[in-house]
């Protein structure tokens, strides 16, 4: 009787550590799927970053190389003719920096 007692006991330990284990496992897997949808989303936010300032930079390249044609340069880059003017005072507000 003893014996089946402690079997019992025994069989209930097994169970509980294997459920423990298990939500440890759950947790971790929920944590690292979290981790890697906040770098996957940091990576995509500074590849979108250095695009716009990609975008900036060649429109301010056009400027610079004497074009003046704000419409042309917003059909050449695909942007809106707003955006252009954006950049282009922003140029004429930023001193240059040596």
């Amino acid at each position: 009787m003893i014996n089946a007692f402690k079997e019992l006991i025994q069989e209930e330990v097994e169970k509980a550590v294997e459920k423990a284990k298990e939500e440890i496992r759950a947790q971790a897997q929920a944590e690292m799927e979290k981790a890697k949808e906040e770098i996957r989303a940091q990576a995509q936010a500074e590849m979108e970053k250095a695009r716009e300032e990609n975008r900036k930079q060649t429109i301010r390249s056009y400027f610079i190389e004497g074009g003046d044609d704000n419409a042309f340069i917003a059909k050449v880059m695909h942007t809106s003719l707003e955006y252009v003017q954006n950049v282009r005072n922003e140029m004429v507000n930023t001193p240059l920096q040596v």
